[in-house]
């Protein structure tokens, strides 16, 4: 049985880091969903235009193996300022469901309540005044539990990567992997 993946886009997303998440979790058979907030094309921060899959309010009753928010930081923003993506995150978090962040994304999971105290992250280095809680560090790629989160663009394929290992197992993050000839 396919693993589903949820990954909103909202208006500043950073393209780097929805695409080559999309882009290698499919290429490792992982059924993904990219969900807008709204209704037509959603304009990432880089000035891309995209067009999602479907919009938030069509899925939120559907339950994921993973929700994965991607950064940039006017698209963190309008992820963390969506109540119903709130929602859908806190109750993958009850479920004990796995949730990734990447760059300033970590930060909407913070304002959430979702990384508080002691609990390890990174995320992009100059974003971390943006929430309180959690211990922040400079790794790449940091898990506590069910979070995952990654420190940036420079990371998105690494962290792409270790989250298909985790759903799909290290034999389909391996043929992946060698199908990107990514630098050694």
């Amino acid at each position: 049985m396919k693993t589903n993946t949820l990954i909103p886009f909202a208006p500043g997303f950073e393209e780097m880091e929805g695409i080559i998440l999309a882009d290698v979790l499919r290429r490792g058979g992982v059924n993904v969903t990219i969900a807008s907030l709204s209704e037509g094309v959603v304009l990432a921060s880089r000035k891309t235009s995209h067009l999602a899959d479907t919009i938030l309010e069509q899925i939120f009753s559907l339950t994921f193996d993973l929700i994965v928010l991607p950064g940039g930081l006017e698209g963190t923003l309008n992820l963390q300022n969506s109540k119903l993506l709130r929602d859908m995150v806190q109750a993958q978090n009850e479920r004990g469901g796995l949730i990734g962040a990447i760059c300033a994304a970590p930060n909407a999971l913070r304002n959430w309540g979702i990384i508080a105290n002691d609990d390890p992250f990174t995320a992009f280095p100059t974003s971390i005044s943006l929430a309180n809680g959690g211990k922040y560090t400079l790794e790449r790629i940091v898990q506590n539990k069910n979070i995952i989160t990654s420190i940036g663009p420079g990371s998105a394929f690494e962290f792409a990567l270790f989250l298909l290992e985790i759903l799909e197992g290290g034999e389909i993050r391996k043929k992946v992997e060698e199908g990107l000839y990514l630098p050694s």
